[in-house]
């Protein structure tokens, strides 16, 4: 029972991590969209569009963070945290990736 408790409360704490890096992370992703717009870059390069796609993974992933903290005994939802958070995360590698490689053919 004790050890039942225990992962209940590190699942929680997990959820609240994602909840809070996903939202972190998306104002990241309005940061560099922000710059593509004010520095008219964005009719160049279509990288913006990879930024926009990882805006939204990340918003997804704090939504479903935010109803598995809302309902803590339910455990629908982690499993689809969990896996919209890594999706993200490798959607903001391709984000960087493509960003690199624009910079680099168009410089």
């Amino acid at each position: 029972m004790k050890d039942k408790t225990k992962k209940t409360i590190v699942s929680e704490e997990l959820m609240s991590d994602i909840f809070n890096g996903s939202i972190a992370l998306i104002g990241v992703c309005l940061i560099v969209l922000t710059l593509f717009q004010v520095t008219d870059k964005s009719a160049l390069y279509w990288v913006d569009e990879f930024f926009y796609l990882t805006a939204g993974c990340y918003l997804l992933t704090s939504i479903s963070a935010y109803l598995s903290l809302r309902k803590p005994g339910q455990h629908r939802f982690r499993p689809l945290t969990d896996w919209l958070f890594l999706f993200s995360l490798c959607s903001t590698l391709l984000s960087i990736c493509v960003l690199i490689y624009e910079f680099q053919t168009h410089a």
